[in-house]
Parts: structure tokens; C-alpha cells; sequence
């Protein structure tokens, strides 16, 4: 793996664990002056046993307990749980249901986001432990370009899809914050067989057609994928974007380049 890849990965799980716990610091001394009712007063370890494993990483991706979501992730190891599924399986349906839980508003900004920072820096961490994808004769390897828009709010699904891109043995570029500008630059520095750009429902399809029209300003065979949320839209994004094809299935996309 190159080493700017390494350098991201260390640089992200310390800012996202600095975000989390400034977060949680401000509602720890606004609940420790307005303490809510105990739901529930069993013991943790009674109700740990007798829940879902996503109801654990949930309960844990929102506690109070910065280390909730160690403690659990080790119970689950001791289980037989795989790190992998954990990653790349478990976590975005954790983050789907933090998300539903915003809309609903059932939770609270500040607890959605210490859940969605806590999320990433366990699959930034699980990512390095969980075993790599072996290549097939004949399969081919891709280089990819994994893009979150500029100002959007959701980075955590495109974390998980650069892992399992790079556990697969791909090679990935991740560009966070892409402006038509920086994703220009990007595009004619390196050739991609498949450029990815995840898109939640709030991004705007203008927005997002100028980032596909500036990945092909170098005119190269590069795929051009939209995923996330938004194709849950009634829109047809490959009119309105000039993307090529709009999916959530990275295996089925990468079959798609030649």
C-alpha cells in the first residue's frame, strides 16, 4: 500500500476520535446538569448477552462510554465474531439506522455524531485486521477513485467502500471534499478504471454533474459511478448527471470496466 495511503488512515482515526469525544465532553456537562431517567436498569453485561449484534455496536456506537465500543468489539471476538463481517456488513447497517434514527429525530445531532465517529475509526481499525481478499487467477486488480462531494455531511460509507476495495487488492484513491477542481486534477494525474462518487440524497444534481464533468475533462475510458443514498431518489441520474452508471454494488461496477 503506498505510503500516502497509510499516512490518510492515521490522520483520520485521530481526528475522528478528537471530534468524538470533544462532542461527547459538551454532552457529558449538559447531562451531568439535566441527568436523563435510566431506561433501563439491569446490569450491561445481562443486557449485552441477550441483544443482536447490531443492537451491541449501536448501543455502543452512541454511549456515554468512549470505551463502549472496544469493550464490545473484543466481546464479540471472544464470540467468534469476524472482523470483516463486522466492517463491512454490520457497520453500514449501523450507520443506515443512525441515519433513519436523525431523520426520525429519535436521536439527537450530537449522539448521531459520536455514533457515525465512532463507526469510522472501527472500520478505519478493523480494516487493517480483517483478511485480505486473494486474487484469482485471471481476476483483474482496478485502480479506483472513491469521491465524497464538497460540504457533504456522510464520509463513513465511503471509508467502508475504500476498504473493501483495498481488501480486495485494488488500488484506491480517496478524495474527500472533491470540488470540480481538485476532482479535474486528480482525474488527469492518474488514470482510473472506475471513479466512484458517493452521493446522499441532499446532493444536488447540478453538483453533482459538475463533478463528472470534471473527471472527464481528460477524455480517459474511465467508468463513472454515483452510489449512496440518493439512488433511492426518484431521478434518472444518468441523465441528469452524465454518469455512466448508478449502482451500490462495487463488485458488479468494477465488472463493468474493461
Amino acid at each position: 500500500m503506498p505510503q500516502h495511503q497509510h499516512a490518510f488512515q492515521a490522520e483520520n482515526i485521530n481526528e475522528v476520535d478528537r471530534v468524538a469525544r470533544h462532542v461527547l465532553a459538551i454532552l457529558s456537562v449538559a447531562e451531568d446538569a439535566n441527568p436523563a431517567p435510566c431506561k433501563n436498569s439491569k446490569p450491561v453485561a445481562e443486557r449485552f448477552h441477550n441483544k443482536t449484534l447490531n443492537e451491541r455496536l449501536f448501543e455502543a456506537a452512541i454511549s456515554r462510554d468512549r470505551w463502549a465500543m472496544d469493550k464490545t468489539i473484543d466481546a464479540l471476538r471472544r464470540e467468534g465474531a469476524d472482523d470483516q463481517s463486522i466492517a463491512f456488513d454490520i457497520v453500514p447497517q449501523i450507520a443506515r439506522r443512525l441515519g433513519t434514527a436523525w431523520e426520525e429525530d429519535s436521536l439527537s445531532f450530537g449522539a448521531v455524531t459520536i455514533g457515525c465517529a465512532r463507526l469510522q475509526t472501527l472500520v478505519l481499525q478493523l480494516g487493517e485486521r480483517a483478511r485480505a481478499h486473494q486474487i484469482m487467477p485471471g481476476e483483474k486488480t482496478r485502480n479506483c477513485l472513491v469521491v465524497v462531494p464538497e460540504n457533504a455531511h456522510h464520509t463513513l460509507g465511503a471509508i467502508v467502500l475504500t476498504k473493501q476495495l483495498r481488501n480486495s487488492r485494488h488500488d484506491v484513491s480517496l478524495n474527500l471534499g472533491a470540488t470540480p477542481d481538485s476532482q479535474s486534477k486528480i482525474a488527469q494525474a492518474q488514470d482510473f478504471d472506475a471513479i466512484m462518487i458517493s452521493a446522499s440524497k441532499h446532493e444536488s444534481p447540478e453538483s453533482l454533474r459538475a463533478l463528472v464533468k470534471s473527471t472527464r475533462t481528460k477524455g480517459a475510458k474511465s467508468k463513472v459511478f454515483i452510489g449512496g443514498s440518493i439512488s433511492e431518489l426518484n431521478l434518472d441520474l444518468v441523465a441528469v448527471t452524465g454518469t455512466d452508471y448508478v449502482t451500490n454494488d462495487w463488485q458488479g461496477a468494477l465488472d463493468l470496466c474493461v
